[in-house]
């Protein structure tokens, strides 16, 4: 069995690498722990909307990129790796596998 990543998962793990060294360097990392919320919105918007990591293993056909778990883990590990403050485990490793699993189609739309 290969375990080797893809071209597309060595673009996605560089692509991230790079925009965690930019978004979650030492100093962000320590204002948005100093802050009431625990991260900063304006980079929490940029990785939803220009980046679209939260949308990456949600299927296609509920808007997401259709992306998998390997992907997914991935990009995990590029923003453990500098410590990155965010929602997204909350947000996208929790609630959003949690619609997918149980939730009706009704709710994976929304």
């Amino acid at each position: 069995m290969d375990f080797t990543f893809s071209d597309e998962q060595l673009l996605i793990q560089e692509t991230a690498t790079a925009a965690m060294e930019e978004l979650s360097d030492n100093a962000s990392v320590r204002q948005a722990m100093q802050s009431d919320l625990g991260y900063d919105p304006a980079v929490w918007q940029k990785v939803c909307q220009e980046l679209y990591w939260p949308a990456m293993h949600i299927p296609e056909d509920f808007g997401g990129l259709g992306l998998g778990y390997v992907e997914l883990a991935i990009t995990l590990e590029a923003m453990g790796k500098n410590l990155f403050c965010s929602p997204f485990l909350s947000s996208v490793g929790l609630a959003a596998n949690a619609l997918m699993v149980a939730g009706d189609e009704k709710q994976k739309a929304r």
